[in-house]
């Protein structure tokens, strides 16, 4: 069916929990849905029910990295991701959901004991493709990381997740890509590097509003 866009969508979304950033990237997907129609000649109808598969899949792994990082919940491995399961990161890559377990999330887990993490963006391919933009922050109070002793420093570091999914809709390969060195900084002085900062669109702009 039709989607109509009104004014009040705002206070619809603020209404459901919805911020408005998210809400925003709703109403220009919904508007790209009509426009698509057009050009293509397909009926809104198919193209809003791939939105709508595009949305689930996307909803399924934020949810899944969510329970992961923040509810700490390890049972969402071993039904999200396949066994054999591929992580590529800056700081340790893995074969296996057990290594994924044991060599990369538990150090994370062990290092920074109030590790958070928050999913700003997510683009999916509605099939097999997703990237997600996130943010990781946590106090190094812990055990020692990638050879950094705890000296008890907050650090967070953003970056994009570029997740594969086989045709079971499971998670067989991760690319994650950041800046280490930064992170590295932040754990040995408690500062990002100005690179870091400069290259941060969002704290660009309120360094020139200011």
């Amino acid at each position: 069916r039709d989607f109509c866009l009104s004014r009040g969508l705002g206070d619809v979304y603020k209404r459901q929990g919805i911020n408005a950033e998210y809400g925003v990237l709703i109403e220009s997907k919904l508007n790209q849905i009509n426009k698509m129609s057009e050009v293509v000649g397909l009926s809104q109808s198919t193209l809003s029910e791939f939105a709508v598969l595009q949305s689930k899949i996307s909803n399924t792994i934020v949810k899944t990295l969510n329970d992961l990082w923040n509810n700490r919940n390890f049972s969402v491995v071993d039904q999200h991701f396949y066994a054999e399961c591929t992580n590529h990161n800056p700081i340790k890559s893995t074969i296996g959901v057990n290594d994924f377990k044991q060599y990369f999330v538990l150090p994370l887990f062990d290092a920074f004991p109030d590790l958070h993490w928050i999913s700003h963006e997510v683009i999916s391919d509605g099939r097999t493709a997703i990237v997600c933009r996130f943010t990781f922050s946590g106090t190094h109070k812990g055990k020692p990381y990638a050879g950094l002793p705890p000296l008890g420093k907050k650090a967070s570091w953003e970056g994009i997740t570029i997740i594969h999914l086989d045709d079971a809709a499971l998670i067989y390969e991760i690319r994650t890509l950041f800046d280490r060195k930064d992170l590295f900084d932040q754990l040995r002085n408690g500062k990002k590097n100005k690179e870091s900062l400069a290259s941060d669109p969002t704290l660009v702009k309120e360094k020139d509003q200011k």
